[in-house]
């Protein structure tokens, strides 16, 4: 499995909280690319960069603890982090990759079986 693309998107306009959830394209192996991404949270990612580098946790956690705000503010975060040219994607493709290949499979065959019967229904309007 290899990661096709990774989005950022911010639900601070949408819902107005501070979240970031990155939307990660997959790649079959077949070389097609999944058209549904997974989608996975700062807070996961952040976690998991607790668990398996305590130095680059250190360093997130000082930004995030020097951000003067209350609530979530992932958005405030991650843009000191680009700044910073911190490797926050390689994190999220460590992450994706450690994830058991079943959950993996499981979300390509849901969005396989989401857009067959997107395009049965489809079909049936027409």
């Amino acid at each position: 499995m290899m990661i096709a693309k990774i989005e950022e998107i911010s639900d601070l306009e949408e819902f107005g909280i501070d979240l970031i959830r990155f939307q990660i394209y997959v790649r079959k192996p077949d070389g097609a690319d999944v058209s549904v991404p997974m989608t996975v949270y700062m807070w996961e990612i952040r976690k998991f960069i607790n668990i398996h580098d305590h130095e680059a946790a250190a360093y997130v956690n000082k930004i995030s603890e020097g951000l003067r705000c209350q609530g979530a503010k992932d958005g405030k975060i991650l843009k000191v982090l680009h700044e910073d040219c911190f490797p926050i994607y390689s994190y999220v493709e460590k992450y994706v990759k450690s994830l058991p290949r079943e959950k993996i499979n499981k979300h390509i065959t849901w969005a396989e079986n989401r857009e067959t019967v997107s395009a049965e229904n489809y079909a049936k309007k027409v």
